[in-house]
C-alpha cells in the first residue's frame, strides 16, 4: 500500500496511476501465479493479458468517489483455491478506498483548471488559454514557415436582445452561436469566448491570408441565419477583426490588440462584415488612445465648452428654445469635431461626468440670463445611449436643478430612437417622471433609427426633430418632400409638435412653413454660437420676429 499511495502522491495521469496499481497488484497476491486483474476507473479501464469476464475466485470491490461509483477493481485466479482470503479482499478495498480518494481529488484539480481556463457559459477556451494556444500555434507556424490568423467576432446589437429579452435568451443565443462558429472551424483550430458578445479564432497553419477572409466570410454567412429560441425567431449579424502572423504581429499580444483594431473599423464601415488589420488603422488606434487620455483632462482644465443654437418658430420665426451643443478646445488641435471625441467619451464612460457638466453648466447659465432679467427659452441637452441607461440618471438630473435652482420647464432632452427600444417599460419609467419634472423629451435625428410613429405612441414624447438628411434635398428630391410631409402629418396626429434641422435656404424653410412644420433649426438663422452672442438676442429683441424676405445671421 506504501508504494501505490506513492503513486497516487506524485501523478494525476488516471490512465498511468491505473497501469502501475494493475502491476503491482498482480506481483503482490499470494496467488500471483495465473492472476487476472482489471482496474475501471473514469474513462479508463486496463486488465492484464487474458483476462475475462466471469472468471473463478473473483474478489472485486466498487471504487467510489462523492458518494456515486467511480470504477471497479476486479481480481482472479483460474487455480482452485482450498482457503478464503480476507486480506487480499482488504488490500483491494483499501486500494479501491484510496482510488477513489485520488480520483475526487483529481477531479476537483480538473475542474479547478477548467474553471480557469474556460468560459463558464460556452466551455470554450477564455482569454488565458487562448493566449496559450495562440504561443503555440506560432511557434509550429514559424517552424513549418506558415500563416496564422486571428479573428475577433463582436455580436452587433446582441444588447439590444439581452436588455429586451432578457439574459437567459441572450445565453442561449450565445451557445447557438457558438455551435455555428465551431462548424466554420478545423478541428485543430480554437474558438475562444473573451466575454459578453466577443470570441476569437485562432486559424493554424494557412497559406493565404485571403484565407482568412473566406472563414470570416463563412462565419458571417452562418450568423445571419435565423434563431429559434424559446419560441423566439432571433436576428444577430458580427463585425469580424483579422490579424495574421507574420504580416500584423509576431507575437499573441499583438495580434489580439491589431484584431481588436480591425474589428472596431469592420463596426464603423457598417457593420456585417469583416475587416484585415493595416498600419493605418495602427496610427489611428494610437491617435484615437492619445485623445482619450486627453479627453480625461479636458474636464479638469477647463477646455469644454458650450455653444447655442437657436430653434425658431414657424411661421413667425421668434426664438422658442435653444439647442446647446458641446465643443473642446483641445491645446494642440485647437477645435477638435463632436463626431470625434463625443464617441470616445461613451466607449470611455466620461461621457457621464461630461454630461453632469453640462447640465450644471447650462443651470448657470440660464441663471445668469435670469438675473439679467431676459425671457429664456427652453435648452435643449443631448443624451447619449450610456447616459440614458445610466441608473441614477434622473436622480442626478433632479439633484443639479434643485442645487441650482432652476425649473425643469427650462430644460429638454434630446434623446435617439435607438434608445427607445431597450427595455420598453423601463424607458417609459424614465421618460414618464422626467415628464412628471417639467421637462420634455425630443426624439433627435427622427427617420435614422428603427421605430415608427405608431410605435413612438408608446412614449410620452413631445417634439421630433426630423433629420438634416431628409431636409438637405427636399425643394429638389420629391422623395425626401414626400417623407418629410408624412412625418409631419403623423406626429401632429399624435399630437406631437416637429422641429427640422439643418435649415439654409429661403425655398427649405417656405417648403416646411407650407407643410405646417412647427419649428426650424439651422445655418439659415443661426450656426451654433457662445453665450454672449445668444445674449445679443436677449438685449436687442427688436432682432425677432425675422422677416420672411431677409436673414439675419448671428455673426461670429
Amino acid at each position: 500500500m506504501h508504494k501505490i499511495r506513492g503513486y497516487l502522491r506524485h501523478d494525476w495521469d488516471s490512465h498511468k496511476v491505473c497501469q502501475h496499481i494493475l502491476k503491482a497488484l498482480s506481483a503482490g497476491l499470494q496467488f500471483s501465479d495465473g492472476v487476472h486483474v482489471m482496474i475501471e476507473l473514469g474513462n479508463d479501464k486496463i486488465s492484464t493479458a487474458d483476462y475475462q469476464e466471469n472468471l473463478p475466485n473473483l474478489l472485486q470491490a466498487v471504487i467510489m468517489s462523492n458518494g456515486a461509483r467511480c470504477g471497479m477493481i476486479q481480481v482472479s485466479c483460474f487455480k482452485e483455491l482450498s482457503c478464503s482470503l480476507p486480506d487480499e479482499q482488504n488490500l483491494i478495498d483499501n486500494i479501491a478506498h484510496e482510488l477513489g480518494r485520488w480520483y475526487e481529488a483529481q477531479q476537483a484539480a480538473k475542474r479547478i483548471q477548467q474553471m480557469a481556463t474556460h468560459d463558464a457559459l460556452t466551455g470554450l477556451p477564455n482569454r488565458q488559454l487562448l493566449q496559450d494556444r495562440i504561443a503555440q500555434a506560432l511557434i509550429q507556424s514559424s517552424r513549418k514557415d506558415n500563416k496564422l490568423a486571428v479573428l475577433l467576432i463582436d455580436l452587433d446589437h446582441f444588447k439590444t436582445i439581452n436588455d429586451s429579452l432578457g439574459h437567459e435568451i441572450g445565453d442561449l443565443l450565445l451557445k447557438e452561436v457558438t455551435a455555428r462558429l465551431l462548424d466554420c472551424v478545423r478541428n485543430e483550430d480554437t474558438v475562444a469566448r473573451q466575454g459578453g458578445d466577443e470570441f476569437f479564432i485562432v486559424l493554424n497553419s494557412i497559406k493565404e491570408a485571403s484565407d482568412a477572409g473566406k472563414v470570416a466570410q463563412k462565419i458571417l454567412t452562418s450568423l445571419i441565419r435565423p434563431y429559434n429560441i424559446n419560441k423566439n425567431e432571433l436576428h444577430i449579424e458580427g463585425s469580424i477583426g483579422i490579424a495574421v502572423y507574420p504580416d500584423h504581429g509576431a507575437t499573441a499580444e499583438a495580434l489580439l490588440k491589431n484584431s481588436d483594431a480591425a474589428m472596431y473599423y469592420a463596426k464603423e464601415t457598417g457593420r456585417n462584415n469583416f475587416q484585415f488589420f493595416t498600419s493605418q488603422l495602427n496610427e489611428s488606434a494610437h491617435e484615437k488612445h492619445t485623445l482619450a487620455l486627453d479627453l480625461r483632462h479636458a474636464l479638469e482644465r477647463n477646455q469644454l465648452i458650450l455653444h447655442y443654437q437657436p430653434i425658431m418658430n414657424m411661421p413667425d420665426s421668434e426664438m422658442s428654445s435653444m439647442e446647446v451643443l458641446l465643443r473642446w478646445n483641445h491645446p494642440k488641435q485647437g477645435m477638435v469635431s463632436p463626431d470625434k471625441f463625443i464617441g470616445l467619451a461613451e466607449e470611455t464612460g466620461l461621457i457621464i461626468p461630461i454630461g453632469e457638466w453640462i447640465l450644471e453648466t447650462v443651470c448657470m447659465q440660464i441663471n445668469h440670463w435670469l438675473k439679467q432679467g431676459y425671457i429664456v427659452p427652453r435648452v435643449a441637452i443631448n443624451l447619449s445611449g450610456r447616459q440614458f441607461r445610466d441608473k441614477e440618471l434622473v436622480k442626478n438630473i433632479a439633484y443639479i436643478l434643485d442645487k441650482n435652482g432652476v425649473s425643469a420647464e427650462y430644460i429638454s432632452l434630446e434623446i435617439t430612437e435607438s434608445m427607445l427600444i431597450n427595455d420598453i417599460e423601463k424607458t417609459v419609467e424614465t421618460l414618464t417622471k422626467m415628464n412628471e419634472m417639467g421637462i420634455q423629451i425630443s426624439i433627435d435625428d427622427f427617420g435614422t433609427g428603427y421605430s415608427s410613429l405608431s410605435y413612438l405612441k408608446r412614449f410620452p414624447i413631445q417634439t421630433l426633430k426630423i433629420d438634416r438628411s431628409f431636409v438637405r434635398d427636399i425643394v429638389t428630391d420629391k422623395n425626401d418632400l414626400t417623407i418629410v410631409t408624412a412625418i409631419i402629418a403623423m406626429a401632429h396626429s399624435l399630437e406631437m409638435k416637429v422641429i427640422a434641422e439643418g435649415i439654409e435656404t429661403k425655398d427649405q424653410l417656405n417648403l416646411l412653413i407650407e407643410e405646417g412644420c412647427n419649428y426650424y433649426q439651422g445655418y439659415y438663422f443661426s450656426k451654433p454660437v457662445e453665450a454672449e452672442k445668444i445674449e445679443n438676442l436677449f438685449k436687442n429683441p427688436h432682432l425677432l420676429p425675422i422677416k420672411k424676405n431677409r436673414t439675419l445671421r448671428v455673426v461670429n
